[in-house]
């Protein structure tokens, strides 16, 4: 059986990858770095665009995760709390 892991390379699905990829034949996908995960064969994949793959996985399983945060916001919120010591 195939699986394609969208998200394969963030916590819940590295976790996930390497659990099933004991039984199953995965596919992960990564948008930036590619995993060093063994086992699993990465896809470069945006999954704001259209998705064009050969291949045919029998399930797929969502674990992207977005978040609203950019990193001038980030770097704001850690000077803030590194200025008011929490």
């Amino acid at each position: 059986m195939k699986i394609l892991i969208a998200g394969g390379n963030g916590q819940v699905g590295t976790d996930l990858s390497m659990i099933l990829s004991k039984n199953f034949f995965i596919y992960g996908s990564y948008r930036k770095k590619k995993p060093k995960l063994k086992k699993i064969r990465w896809l470069n994949i945006d999954f704001k665009n259209k998705i064009k793959t050969n291949i045919k996985p029998d399930i797929i399983i969502n674990c992207l995760a977005t978040h609203e945060f950019s990193k001038k916001k980030i770097l704001l919120i850690i000077l803030i709390l590194i200025l008011f010591h929490y």
